[in-house]
């Protein structure tokens, strides 16, 4: 049977709609706190209401439980948090402090004790918490505000800052981006080549298709971390073999 050239036109574009909408899955904020609740036998707690909190913005974000007593805050914004947990016949705990970083989830775990959801615990994060990557085998550096604003940083390109982190290096000069300005700083990993490289802002890439390089470059004010992965990372950052570079 002949198929009407509508159809087939019909047809293509769903195809479309759903590759592009696959692309749109794989991005996003990969920042994420997660953890598990036991009571204080180590039996799991189903059901409990865990609220997280940007202390900078005051944004929160409230999940709960599973059966398995896991729960997972995901795209999360880099900054400072506090985590509140809390069920009916239990203490409600706190834990202020808590530092998500680009890139990385935060694991935080609680132990609720049995007694009134008014009583409340509180409890700052240690600092080994904060810096620990404990949730995957990615290597790499996260580059903070301080950082930023610290070190000297050649023709005022972020990616020098991302040469620093180790096994990466300055590569082959001289790639334009789609504005027609020459992008100054190349980077290669491991002995990648620069065009594998990923370059995201706020979990969106913005790799010109053409000769990989980003389609432009902010203001260092502008950065609150740069984080560089070079391996191991997870399966979404997919489709390039290099430095996977977040800006935020």
């Amino acid at each position: 049977m002949k198929v009407p050239p509508l159809c087939r036109a019909g047809a293509a574009l769903a195809w479309i709609a759903i590759a592009c909408t696959a692309v749109v899955h794989a991005q996003g904020l990969q920042n994420a706190v997660v953890g598990r609740i036991v009571d204080s036998s180590g039996a799991v707690l189903p059901g409990v209401t865990v609220t997280v909190t940007n202390v900078g913005t005051g944004v929160e974000r409230t999940v709960q439980t599973g059966s398995a007593g896991d729960y997972v805050a995901p795209s999360l914004v880099a900054g400072n948090y506090s985590v509140r947990a809390e069920i009916p016949g239990f203490k409600a705990e706190v834990r202020r402090g808590v530092v998500v970083r680009t890139d990385a989830s935060t694991r935080v775990d609680f132990t609720l004790e049995i007694g009134g959801q008014q009583e409340v615990v509180e409890v700052t994060a240690r600092a080994a918490d904060t810096i620990l990557r404990t949730e995957d085998a990615s290597l790499g550096s996260v580059l903070g505000e301080s950082q930023i604003d610290a070190l000297p940083v050649k023709n005022r390109n972020f990616m020098a800052l991302a040469q620093i982190v180790p096994g990466a290096t300055e590569s082959q000069v001289g790639n334009q981006n789609t504005l027609g300005r020459a992008q100054p700083l190349n980077l290669s990993v491991h002995g990648q080549r620069h065009f594998d490289n990923n370059i995201r802002i706020d979990g969106v890439s913005i790799i010109a298709g053409f000769v990989n390089a980003s389609t432009f470059i902010p203001s260092l004010e502008s950065l609150k971390e740069v984080s560089v992965q070079t391996g191991q990372y997870s399966a979404a950052y997919g489709m390039y073999s290099g430095a996977q570079v977040d800006r935020t």
